[in-house]
């Protein structure tokens, strides 16, 4: 049961890298400094918000790819291949890395665009879809990539909850986030 949970939260590590690195990077890459949507507003409203930026993304999906990169090098590891879902000989890692970043943040900013219709501010708590907006969308992708039964799906999600609360409120304690969710 323990390299069953291990190998779900190893194969989603790409994605929970991807979602934290906006915010670990911050403070760097000003020159990225831009919001994703240029400012556009639907009456009267943010199309994502000033907090969705070109930083955000370059830096999530980087940290995606990077992740991806290492996972492909340990593989050979015999403790990293059995916990493993995905085989990283049968795919291009950096696609897959960029993939995987990529959705991550869509499901991010889908959610933020919908925050905004419903008039949430960008640090108002949207409880649970705060925690799983990037999971779901990295789901959709790895669905062509994983062999993932229902149950994995189900306790993806379970586990992908509960360490994002735990990694949200470590990281504002820290000062790295505003916010505990």
């Amino acid at each position: 049961m323990v390299n069953y949970i291990l190998g779900l939260v190893y194969l989603m590590l790409p994605a929970y890298f991807a979602n934290m690195a906006p915010v670990i990077f911050n403070r760097t890459l000003n020159f990225l400094n831009y919001p994703i949507d240029f400012g556009v507003k639907i009456k009267g409203r943010p199309l994502f918000g000033q907090t969705k930026t070109f930083r955000g993304f370059v830096v999530g999906i980087l940290s995606a790819m990077l992740i991806v990169c290492l996972q492909s090098q340990i593989a050979q590891y015999s403790f990293f291949n059995e916990i493993g879902l995905v085989d990283f000989n049968e795919i291009n890692v950096l696609l897959f890395g960029f993939l995987f970043g990529l959705s991550a943040l869509l499901g991010d900013l889908i959610e933020s665009f919908f925050k905004r219709r419903l008039g949430k501010r960008s640090s108002e708590s949207w409880k649970v879809w705060d925690q799983l907006d990037f999971v779901f969308a990295s789901l959709i992708l790895l669905w062509f990539y994983a062999k993932l039964e229902f149950i994995d799906v189900l306790m993806i999600l379970f586990l992908s909850l509960f360490l994002t609360i735990i990694a949200n409120h470590i990281s504002y304690m820290l000062g790295i986030r505003k916010v505990k969710w």
